[in-house]
């Protein structure tokens, strides 16, 4: 295994595209850092940073004290364990005003009992190994593929002649470009990298300019995803982001809950211009309503297809066939079929909780089997976190960022399945065992 990845590393080395691209950007670089605009840009980033170091050394000496509280802080231990994720499937189903049938409450708890199963065998599996260092190869992939999806980004804006968050009707125009659309989300996953092994590299070191420059690299970075205008999109970045920020050490969670806040702020508004509701009540009403509908639609699946499931993995798979067309399968998206199945409104597209997607496919036993597989996959990555290694840190993080929203609206994206598959093979192959 470890020579044919040598050799792939290799090969990608000598890629002529690769050379190519390296270069464009490269040149870009250069021309753009001797333009007399970008100079003035630099220049007043310098001042802002400075600014805003000078307010973080002020901030941390007033909060000095909470350092000692978190230090020994069980409940910081669960909020960023894979534990906090049953609190949250919990959390959620009590918000929702649906009355839960006996049936409903035993899928869910059955879930919830195989995932915990799952941390529990996972978290002891890797024991024995230690995880590798991170070459700068693939720091320069993932910033290569941050500028690619950044620049796939500006070209969507352009084509679809405007800012699908301030224009919602823009959205529809985003699927005439679905490459550029799936490139511009990679956004997420490369920023939050480049977020890991730099707060990672300078966590010992660190220093107000550093921690503020990282912290308004992470703001940016959400305020662009932000302009897409898919909430699911913005809280990935923003939870991604406080994972990282929080695990490399750049961050303390009293730090935190200012881009937390920003986070949370960033999505309301979001939610706000896509639903045309100012009224910060009336809206607020509609967010935890959204736990209300999608708890109401897995009531539906729980009736249409009972314990025993009924479309044979064709809801996942269609994440696949819905995209890459020459593959049979669905054509349809995996929230089509769900809407299809509960009897919705045809020409809309229906979420149904993290436990429809393995509900409609394979019933209880589906419930079982990928809950143990989502504990399991989860612990073992978590098990190496406190190692303090970026690829750890990454891949949990990349994780989390999708899973937390995911209890909503499910896990059933193409991009998505490609981002967990990069994140769970780097962390495999970056484990050695121990001397």
């Amino acid at each position: 295994m470890a020579s044919f990845l040598e050799k792939l590393k290799s090969d990608i080395k000598r890629s002529f595209l690769l050379k190519v691209a390296t270069n464009f950007f490269l040149s870009l670089k250069n021309l753009l850092l001797h333009s007399l605009i970008c100079c003035l840009i630099l220049s007043f980033l310098d001042s802002l940073i400075k600014l805003f170091s000078w307010v973080d050394i002020k901030w941390v000496k007033l909060t000095s004290s909470f350092s000692i509280l978190e230090r020994n802080s069980k409940f910081l231990r669960l909020l960023f364990s894979p534990l906090f994720l049953p609190f949250l499937i919990f959390l959620f189903f009590s918000l929702s005003s649906v009355k839960l049938t006996k049936e409903a409450l035993t899928v869910i708890f059955s879930g919830i009992v195989a995932f915990l199963l799952g941390t529990k065998i996972g978290g002891r599996i890797f024991q024995k190994m230690k995880v590798r260092e991170v070459g700068k190869f693939l720091l320069s992939s993932f910033i290569l593929l941050y500028l690619f999806s950044l620049s796939s980004l500006l070209y969507l804006l352009w084509a679809v002649g405007g800012i699908p968050l301030f224009q919602p009707g823009l959205r529809g125009y985003l699927y005439k470009y679905v490459r550029f659309t799936y490139l511009a989300w990679t956004i997420i996953p490369s920023s939050l990298f480049i977020l890991c092994f730099y707060g990672n590299k300078y966590s010992v070191n660190s220093n107000s300019k550093i921690r503020v420059s990282l912290g308004f690299f992470f703001l940016v970075n959400l305020i662009l995803v932000s302009f897409l205008g898919f909430r699911t999109g913005v809280l990935a970045e923003a939870i991604g982001g406080i994972f990282v920020l929080y695990l490399t050490g750049t961050l303390r969670f009293i730090d935190i809950l200012l881009p937390a806040l920003m986070g949370g702020t960033v999505y309301v508004a979001v939610s706000s211009v896509r639903w045309g509701v100012a009224n910060p009540l009336l809206l607020l009403t509609l967010i935890f309503s959204r736990s209300t509908i999608t708890t109401y639609n897995l009531e539906l699946i729980l009736k249409r297809v009972g314990f025993n499931g009924y479309t044979r993995g064709a809801v996942q798979y269609s994440a696949i066939t819905s995209v890459i067309k020459f593959l049979p399968g669905p054509r349809i998206g995996p929230r089509s079929i769900i809407t299809n199945l509960i009897g919705a409104e045809a020409g809309v597209t229906s979420t149904c909780t993290i436990y429809g997607q393995f509900l409609a496919d394979f019933g209880l036993s589906g419930i079982l089997l990928e809950f143990l597989l989502m504990g399991l996959v989860i612990s073992l990555i978590h098990s190496k976190v406190n190692e303090g290694k970026v690829i750890p840190i990454f891949s949990y993080s990349v994780f989390m960022s999708y899973f937390v929203p995911g209890i909503e609206t499910g896990i059933l994206d193409f991009n998505v399945y490609i981002y967990l598959f990069i994140s769970i093979t780097l962390f495999l192959c970056s484990l050695k065992r121990r001397v």
